[in-house]
């Protein structure tokens, strides 16, 4: 992806596979070692899929976008077709499925603060599957009050053995009552592969907040 205009964005990618040009088989994250793009500079997206593609003919169609606030968008289309022969060799030289996994460490955030406080806390996200990974990082509903928790990046891909950080901001306003609050943070990822495959993992971390007199 090259960025062609004036100012530096944040690019990410998807692609959808579809077979005879109607059937659509798989969507397959893409990946680049870093989202930001200066003006002049292109940035390399990779996608992997390991699950083996049955012979046939295919059309791959790639989305390009920048962040959702700025709506710019960028499409390509690229047809090819799988032969027998090279199914086979994909089919035969395939290890086996690996169900989409990632690990999160720590597995629970535990902070002592005082209200009209500040901190912030890192999780690690490392994505064990042999494919390219979405993952996408929130607060469950219902649990912390709104405003007390922000999460960067919340969105981003890992490619096959990857890690990457998340920071968990955790601001508690002036006049908080002391205790003991709790929620949770969801981790939900899509991983490359067919349409048939289970590849939408799904992590909570527990969040334990005391607050002190």
């Amino acid at each position: 992806v090259t960025n062609e205009g004036l100012v530096k964005l944040n690019a990410w990618g998807t692609a959808s596979l579809y077979l005879d040009g109607r059937r659509k088989v798989a969507t397959i994250p893409l990946h680049a070692h870093r989202r930001r793009i200066l003006p002049g500079h292109a940035r390399r997206f990779v996608g992997v899929m390991p699950s083996p593609l049955p012979a046939g003919n295919y059309s791959l169609k790639l989305l390009f976008g920048s962040n959702p606030k700025e709506g710019r968008r960028a499409f390509k289309e690229v047809a090819f077709e799988l032969d027998e022969r090279t199914a086979a060799l994909w089919r035969d030289s395939n290890s086996g499925h690996r169900p989409a996994s990632f690990d999160v460490e720590p597995q629970e955030l535990k902070q002592e603060m005082t209200a009209g406080r500040f901190t912030a806390l890192s999780i690690s996200i490392l994505n064990r599957s042999p494919a390219t990974m979405q993952l996408n990082c929130r607060l469950k509903e219902g649990t912390l009050p709104a405003g007390w928790l922000q999460i960067s990046p919340a969105d981003f891909t890992l490619g096959p053995g990857q890690r990457r950080s998340a920071v968990c901001r955790i601001a508690i306003p002036d006049g908080t009552q002391p205790g003991n609050y709790s929620g949770r943070l969801v981790i939900g990822a899509e991983s490359a592969g067919l349409g048939s495959e289970e590849n939408a993992p799904r992590r909570e971390v527990p969040i334990r907040i005391a607050i002190a007199e």
